[in-house]
């Protein structure tokens, strides 16, 4: 990670590191196959690239490197220094985060119709990426 003179620019390069190379490449995979299926005779349909339940997987994969982030930084002692407010908080992302693991495993081993499972997938997606996304801007240090 790079130097850098402040929290919140801290912030501004892990979050940029973790949606870069965790997000983007992570979603890679069904973006290649999305873009193969576009160009076959039937075309791209959202329903068929989602339908199997691999966003589940990646969400999943995007929340466990997140819970390994927040403990590593307990570990190194990153919120010593901040106050009762941002350590709450803290904890309260990290449960979050932790449920949305928990939701994304559970919803890729239930068998649901593949429109159901296109649907949750997507949701739990935006409910993956965004306490990600703040647990990983706590836990950033300059």
């Amino acid at each position: 990670m790079p130097r850098v003179a402040s929290r919140r620019e801290a912030r501004s390069v892990k979050l940029t590191v973790w949606l870069g190379f965790g997000v983007v490449f992570g979603l890679l995979p069904l973006v290649l196959s999305g873009l193969r299926a576009g160009m076959t005779a039937s075309g791209f349909d959202l329903l068929t690239a989602l339908g199997g339940g691999e966003l589940f997987i990646v969400d999943a994969v995007l929340a466990a490197g997140v819970i390994g982030e927040v403990v590593g930084a307990a570990v190194v002692g990153v919120f010593s220094d901040v106050g009762t407010m941002s350590k709450v908080l803290v904890i309260f992302v990290g449960v979050l985060v932790l449920l949305v693991f928990a939701a994304n495993t559970v919803g890729y081993m239930v068998d649901s119709t593949e429109q159901s499972v296109m649907h949750v997938s997507l949701w739990l997606f935006v409910l993956t990426v965004v306490p990600c996304g703040i647990a990983i801007g706590l836990v950033a240090v300059p």
